[in-house]
């Protein structure tokens, strides 16, 4: 019998699974598909990992502190999954989110730079400083291989000794107190804890959940080429980048493309059943960014694309608490577009609530009432 079973294994279920092995417990994870399936949100090709968030103290610690856990795994693993490209933020006004983020990664002594616009095509020529008023530099931050990632978290856990089955936790019929034991593949299996860490079919795990507490939106992502011989897109020539609330990219990384992403949730979709087909408008939408942003990529063929989906909490913030009609159950989610980076953190603090060593959650992760917020508010 397992001490835990871990539903989910995405990125927060993976980090939460090896967390828990570090605590000396037997843990059981479990998902409907393969670790890093195309469906997940966390299966994407490349995530950013940053510190800036605005006015946010506890989002940039955590980042830190995340960036040297991602590390330490790394070399845990023998892999690589973290790539130092730096993150360039472009800044249109002069009192917004990465002006917020400058002046608090100076607080916490978090390497920072701004960057005069004039300055941004000189250092990184790529880049257009068109209507921008500055920049932000984070060198010691860049790009997370999001599928790798998953896979190389999973396959650590499974050399420690855990043991993954390819089926969903089934909770069983209306209960209080205690969850004595879940259905995996038509097995009953017993557990002391629980954590369900399912993304976007978190609501369909525990239907009883606040409505519209997690929702599924698409989030489509391009792939274009490069121009023949240039290498103003190459991961050591130009870092990550990110426009807040609109697009952010990631430079050509491991044999892929130059990135843009859409920072915006579209449409709400069905994370299982809906057809992942690029919007024929984002297309449109994307080169007239380019031709003001990135020129030299106006006419650059677009190689691959991918819609992926974010899963959404009314107010952008992590879901991380316990269930509230079972006790030994963890609910962990909500990664908002910005979770990925952060799931080695995420990962201890779940061991740590699972195990009794953290009581409570912090009241920003709480299951009840939150109030929306604008995306990527400061």
């Amino acid at each position: 019998m397992p001490d835990v079973v871990v539903a989910g294994a995405g990125v927060m279920g993976a980090f939460a699974a090896l967390a828990l092995q570090e605590r000396g417990l037997a843990v059981l994870l479990c998902d409907p598909w393969e670790p890093g399936h195309p469906r997940a949100t966390s299966s994407s090709e490349s995530r950013v990992i940053r510190a800036i968030y605005g006015r946010d103290r506890v989002y940039a610690e955590w980042s830190w502190q995340a960036l040297r856990l991602w590390e330490r795994f790394e070399r845990e693993a023998g892999r690589q999954v973290f790539h130092r490209t730096g993150v360039l933020w472009l800044a249109s006004e002069d009192d917004g989110y990465a002006a917020a983020g400058l002046e608090v990664m100076r607080e916490l002594g978090v390497p920072a730079e701004r960057v005069e616009a004039e300055e941004i095509p000189r250092r990184f020529p790529g880049v257009s400083s068109q209507g921008l008023r500055f920049g932000v530099l984070e060198p010691r931050m860049g790009a997370l291989r999001a599928r790798e990632g998953v896979r190389v978290a999973v396959a650590q856990f499974l050399r420690r000794g855990g043991r993954l089955v390819r089926a969903a936790a089934r909770v069983p019929g209306a209960s209080a107190g205690r969850l004595e034991a879940v259905h995996v593949d038509g097995e009953r299996v017993a557990a002391s804890a629980f954590v369900f860490a399912c993304g976007p079919w978190l609501p369909q795990v525990f239907p009883d959940l606040p409505a519209g507490f997690v929702r599924a939106h698409r989030a489509e992502e391009l792939y274009f080429g490069v121009p023949e011989g240039s290498r103003d897109f190459d991961a050591d020539r130009l870092p990550a980048w990110v426009e807040i609330g609109a697009y952010y990219g990631i430079p050509a990384l491991a044999g892929r493309g130059f990135k843009v992403g859409l920072d915006k949730p579209g449409a709400e979709i069905d994370p299982t059943a809906a057809e992942r087909l690029l919007s024929p408008a984002t297309v449109r939408e994307v080169r007239d960014y380019l031709a003001r942003r990135f020129p030299a990529l106006v006419e650059a063929p677009l190689l691959d694309s991918r819609v992926c989906t974010y899963e959404i909490t009314p107010d952008e913030h992590l879901l991380v608490d316990r269930h509230p009609r079972h006790d030994n159950v963890l609910l962990l989610g909500g990664g908002s577009g910005h979770g990925y980076k952060l799931a080695p953190v995420l990962g201890g603090y779940v061991a740590d609530m699972a195990t009794g060593v953290r009581l409570e959650t912090e009241p920003r992760f709480r299951l009840g009432p939150r109030v929306a917020r604008s995306w990527r508010e400061p």
